[in-house]
């Protein structure tokens, strides 16, 4: 009898989904065992010949924003009083190298002070004014000489300019010091505003005509793709067009376990251009592959990316 009873339960529960023509599956595993994150995306099974199911949309991934910095270090002093500085540029998004130059300069008496790039290194070059090229990482760094006696009163500023976004930063390394009141205010211009001139007349104005606007045909930016491991965020950040759809495989070792690989997306691009996708690896994980695919305008790149994990930290041992 109770054998009976569970399978009629059994039918029952069957014939209920067989009815609605769906069953529902969890959306989103939190993990897996081995700890890489999202594992894949599961949506509901639909019985043959019902309603398929909904599917979700793309989702636009975290966008990142430039970072534009510079910082100078306090003074090192050095022989004939000379003193030295470090200044340090910063010009990245994500992980990746923003490439347009930035530049740096001194603002004070001419002469004073003279700049060198020392890491990427560079040679030659204005040593006054310096088109500063940031390494791969996105970072640069000068080494900033300074005659201080022969900074005068108004003291000296480090200005830092990134033309793209026309981006400005000042800090002033040395205070300038009281100055006598001036004798006599500087003679100040007026502005005079230009009177139009009349030109005579030659007859009928004739009527003015349109002319038709040329046809603009709007051409499909190139797509291309790039990825490259933030080990600050455990991420991988992926540079396409705006708007582009994208996939991303990630593969990673497990120490003497095989190897674990997940399936994430499809997800948007942000108008930034720049995404993060973030994961956890296990603890045993030391290398990864990132195979990152984007479609955008009937264009379709993908892009390979090989990266080592950082080792995570020795425990200190305990006393007994």
């Amino acid at each position: 009898m109770k054998r009976t009873l569970a399978l009629v339960v059994v039918a029952a529960v069957m014939g209920a989904l067989f009815v609605s023509g769906q069953t529902q599956a969890e959306g989103i595993f939190p993990g897996s065992i081995s700890g890489t994150g999202p594992v894949a995306t599961v949506g509901c099974v639909s019985v043959p010949k019902r309603t398929p199911c909904p599917t979700a949309g793309p989702a636009t991934i975290t966008p990142l924003l430039p970072v534009k910095s510079m910082s100078v270090s306090p003074a090192s002093s050095g022989p004939l009083g000379v003193n030295s500085y470090t200044v340090n540029i910063v010009s990245q998004i994500g992980c990746f190298s923003l490439t347009e130059p930035v530049l740096v300069t001194a603002l004070g008496n001419s002469g004073e002070a003279v700049f060198r790039q020392v890491d990427p290194p560079v040679v030659g070059g204005n040593p006054f004014v310096v088109n500063v090229v940031p390494s791969g990482s996105g970072t640069a760094t000068l080494s900033l000489e300074v005659w201080t006696a022969k900074v005068g009163p108004g003291g000296l500023v480090v200005k830092a300019i990134w033309p793209e976004e026309n981006v400005e930063q000042v800090q002033r390394i040395i205070e300038q010091t009281s100055q006598p009141a001036p004798t006599g205010a500087p003679a100040t211009a007026t502005a005079v505003t230009p009177t139009p001139t009349d030109t005579p007349g030659t007859g009928a104005t004739p009527a003015a005509t349109s002319t038709p606007a040329p046809t603009v045909t709007s051409t499909p930016a190139p797509l291309t793709v790039a990825t490259c491991y933030s080990p600050g965020t455990s991420a991988i950040d992926i540079r396409s067009l705006p708007g582009a759809s994208c996939t991303l495989s990630l593969t990673l070792n497990q120490g003497l376990l095989p190897a674990t690989t997940y399936n994430q997306g499809p997800f948007i691009i942000p108008s930034t251009g720049v995404g993060e996708v973030p994961f956890t690896p296990a603890p045993t994980s030391s290398q990864g592959t990132a195979v990152t695919t984007c479609s955008f305008g009937g264009q379709t790149e993908a892009d390979t990316l090989a990266f080592t994990l950082p080792l995570p930290p020795t425990p200190i041992p305990t006393s007994p």
